[in-house]
């Protein structure tokens, strides 16, 4: 009923073990303040910078993953993806019946200094590219177990507070 009229939300004793933002789903202007005793902390709260902040200092936490390790930049893998769908694309399209028949139209479209690559070096690539991404994936994994198997719990939310 009230939900427009919210903007700060103070959550004492609970929040901090959840990724609040994916469960709550709020608005972009909402902000959570999150005061919890209860440990580990959620990763996704903790590396928040626009809707959650948590109370107290996350840093005096042991065994925080860095985020370089926990976060893998998804748009450099897009940018491999459409740069490799694209050149499939040219390699399938290549006449396109509009008249060039010199065929320097595709070195035209490519960036320069890029050289174009045959079939089998995109394959192979695309292959290296998979399995570098299920490497940080089990290692991620591997970080994200050994910072989640205990729950204890930190500083008294009373003593923050």
């Amino acid at each position: 009923e009230h939900q427009g009229d919210v903007k700060y939300v103070l959550l004492v004793n609970c929040g901090g073990c959840v990724d609040i933002v994916e469960l709550l789903q709020p608005a972009e202007d909402v902000t959570f303040f999150i005061c919890d005793a209860h440990r580990p902390l959620d990763v996704c709260n903790i590396y928040s910078d626009r809707q959650v902040c948590i109370l107290g200092d996350a840093a005096l936490e042991e065994n925080i993953p860095a985020f370089e390790t926990i976060f893998h930049d998804s748009d450099e893998e897009d940018d491999d993806q459409d740069q490799s769908g694209e050149e499939d694309e040219e390699e399938v399209h290549n006449d396109s019946g509009a008249g060039d028949s010199d065929g320097d139209d595709d070195s035209a479209q490519r960036p320069p200094g890029r050289p174009k690559l045959t079939r089998l070096e995109r394959h192979e690539q695309r292959i290296l590219r998979q399995r570098a991404r299920r490497q940080w994936e089990s290692e991620r994994d591997r970080i994200m177990f050994e910072y989640t198997q205990f729950s204890y719990y930190g500083r008294s939310t009373a003593l923050l507070i």
